[in-house]
């Protein structure tokens, strides 16, 4: 069971940051309508929770900013603001070191 719970998990993962390759940058923080979550958020939330399971379960997955808490942390909520997010580069390569 574990096993396929990992491996939809992955599959998630995948899917999700492959979507995000084609999002220009400037459109990182739009909210689309009918949806609370745009992509920076939801990049940077993926990661949180990659982060956190990773050290549930005696990982050390690297260190994220503190303020990433507050932006990422299920039950945050995204704002349009671009400047209150990292760059879609920043976001792609920590999530691309967390599993290295």
């Amino acid at each position: 069971m574990t096993g396929l719970v990992l491996r939809v998990l992955s599959l998630a993962r995948e899917r999700t940051l492959s979507a995000a390759l084609d999002i220009q940058e400037e459109f990182m923080a739009l909210q689309p309508a009918g949806a609370r979550n745009h992509p920076a958020w939801t990049l940077g939330h993926l990661l949180y929770v990659e982060s956190e399971g990773a050290r549930t379960i005696g990982l050390s997955p690297p260190q994220l900013p503190a303020a990433w808490n507050e932006k990422f942390a299920p039950g945050s909520t995204p704002t349009q603001d671009r400047k209150e997010y990292p760059s879609k580069a920043e976001l792609l390569d920590r999530l691309g070191g967390l599993r290295a």
